[in-house]
């Protein structure tokens, strides 16, 4: 089995992306599963039929390519189907316990084989047959690559276009995804050509072809391949910059300066590729380059509109960049407080006031916060969370009943966690008067039923259940009721499905109704009520 060569595949994978993947293969999805000596090929299907290549040296994969969105940007659950499949398949290497990376193919030993005349003659004839090769064996010859060559690469950039696209200079869905994979195949096989001759520059530029192009034509992209050919050029720029020289690095920043809000879709990955991420440096650290972000940022933020999520995002860029760049302490600062109203700076102040444990001086940011914010209940609930945090951990237990008390009030809950503790922290003479506030409030309406659950609230809790007329409110606190009122939980169970029966009009509604009879047949006395229902 090819398990006993392939080794250390696993680790690749994030856990719940190799766990899709076994639940793939186990599924039959992996078909024309075949292995040429280095290479595991495999179609899987999924959303659609993915084509997928494993390349294996020494019994561990070296790479992998998909052709479906996801692996653009990771390891996806195909490939880790496909290795599956491979590890259990005795036509693999290990079966017979023989070393791949010694074990020549077919094809290698009939070339071995030829003489030498005989190899110049038939790769002549294939060169004049198939232009790929007799580019391939020019350049080899040669060791460049010609401007005409260039020229011609740049020319099938838009033959793509026009062979995708129909009589009204559209790209339909059908015809989006080969477009965008066969512009990053090009690219694929271009790019290294290019750089291999010491041609950074062209390299870039011919990226730059192909998102024009794919970026101006009207095309129907909701398989998401737009995106991962902007994910495979990002790739390729990582490569081509280390190449350039001064100049050249200036005149790709110019590019991404002139086109860095065009497309909408391009957003996210020149944003990461520029300025970086949790994994990934940002390009162009030198200073000069900063100045010139700096610049960028400026240009976008007096673009952006108040409040909106990119100007929160280009001012926080601008102040990373500022400190990247060893600007004067005097001058961020100034920077932050000028800006405080925009919500990212605000949050960059609160985040560096922790750090510093300058903790009342994080409180009133975030006070400050939940009243500029006031009209967005997310960022309320987030300021006021923080709140609590600190208040805890500084054991302020006033303010903290205080913060409890205000977001339940203001912002929905989702769960009794801070119920419990504001009762915690509440004498106990003082709890039932707390408490009826609590069930009076619209932000915890749908806790209700938990609250008079956890409380022993028993016969209010079945006027709550029997009161919302649902039987899904019936299904959540049935077991807790039918203890205590069999009888008023029976016919009020009967009562509701009942009525959905008589309203029930689709199959999916008839299935619901079915589930639920099951389930009354679990009441006491439930049985013959199901039965008498089921006749109605």
């Amino acid at each position: 089995m090819v398990s006993t060569e392939l080794t250390g595949w696993k680790e690749r994978f994030r856990p719940q992306i190799l766990r899709r993947g076994e639940d793939l293969y186990c599924s039959g999805a992996v078909r024309s599963l075949s292995w040429d000596g280095g290479t595991i090929s495999a179609i899987v299907s999924g959303t659609d039929d993915y084509e997928v290549e494993i390349t294996v040296s020494g019994g561990r994969v070296t790479e992998m390519s998909c052709t479906c969105p996801y692996a653009e940007r990771d390891d996806c659950k195909h490939m880790a189907a496909a290795l599956f499949a491979a590890s259990q398949g005795d036509d693999f290497p290990g079966a017979s316990g023989h070393d791949e990376s010694t074990t020549e193919t077919p094809l290698e030993k009939a070339v071995q084989s030829l003489s030498a005349s005989d190899a110049r003659a038939l790769l002549l004839r294939f060169a004049g047959i198939c232009p790929d090769i007799a580019e391939q064996v020019m350049l080899k010859a040669t060791g460049t690559v010609t401007r005409q060559q260039i020229k011609a690469w740049n020319k099938r950039v838009i033959s793509l276009t026009l062979k995708y696209s129909d009589q009204y200079g559209s790209i339909d869905h059908r015809n989006a995804r080969g477009y965008t994979r066969d512009l990053a195949s090009l690219l694929g096989e271009k790019i290294p050509l290019l750089l291999d001759c010491g041609l950074p520059m062209d390299a870039f530029r011919l990226t730059c072809r192909a998102l024009e192009e794919a970026s101006e034509i009207s095309m129907d992209d909701s398989d998401g391949g737009l995106g991962g050919l902007y994910w495979k050029c990002a790739g390729h720029w990582r490569a081509i910059l280390p190449r350039m020289d001064r100049a050249e690095r200036h005149e790709m920043f110019g590019w991404f300066q002139e086109n860095y809000a065009r497309w909408a879709v391009a957003d996210d990955i020149f944003d990461e590729f520029l300025f970086g991420d949790t994994r990934e440096e940002g390009a162009f650290p030198e200073a000069e380059f900063l100045r010139r972000k700096l610049d960028l940022l400026d240009g976008q933020i007096a673009k952006a509109k108040e409040d909106s999520y990119d100007l929160d995002r280009f001012a926080l860029r601008r102040v990373e960049t500022m400190e990247k760049l060893s600007v004067d302490r005097a001058e961020i600062d100034a920077y932050l407080q000028d800006h405080r109203q925009i919500r990212s700076i605000r949050g960059h102040l609160i985040d560096t006031a922790v750090r510093e444990a300058r903790y009342d001086d994080a409180i009133a940011l975030l006070k400050e916060s939940k009243a500029i914010d006031a009209g967005y209940p997310g960022c309320v609930r987030r300021y006021s969370d923080r709140l609590i945090e600190l208040y805890q951990m500084l054991d302020r237990v006033e303010d903290l009943r205080s913060e409890l008390l205000f977001q339940m009030e203001e912002v929905r809950q989702t769960d009794l966690g801070h119920v419990d503790l504001l009762k915690e922290l509440t004498p106990r003479d003082q709890w039932p008067d707390l408490r009826e506030h609590l069930l009076s409030l619209w932000d915890l309406r749908g806790l209700r039923g938990d609250l008079l659950e956890q409380e022993g609230l028993y016969g209010r809790l079945l006027g709550y259940v029997v009161d919302s007329k649902s039987p899904r409110v019936m299904d959540r606190f049935v077991d807790t009721l039918e203890e205590r009122y069999p009888e008023e939980v029976l016919g009020a169970y009967v009562s509701y499905l009942r009525r959905d029966m008589e309203r029930a009009s689709s199959r999916t509604q008839y299935a619901e109704q079915v589930e639920r009879l099951k389930k009354l047949t679990r009441l006491r006395g439930g049985k013959e009520a199901a039965i008498s229902l089921a006749d109605e």
